[in-house]
């Protein structure tokens, strides 16, 4: 199963179409895109 990190919130509608592509996913919650210093920790 392909695993994808999103560096920005998603709308539900993406979300349930992930989800149904079996795509397992984790999305970014923070306001605007992920920055740089976020990311590294992940």
């Amino acid at each position: 199963m392909p695993q994808v990190y999103v560096s920005a919130a998603l709308p539900k509608s993406a979300n349930a179409a992930l989800q149904k592509a079996g795509v397992d996913f984790d999305a970014y919650n923070g306001k605007g895109l992920i920055t740089e210093d976020e990311l590294q920790v992940i």
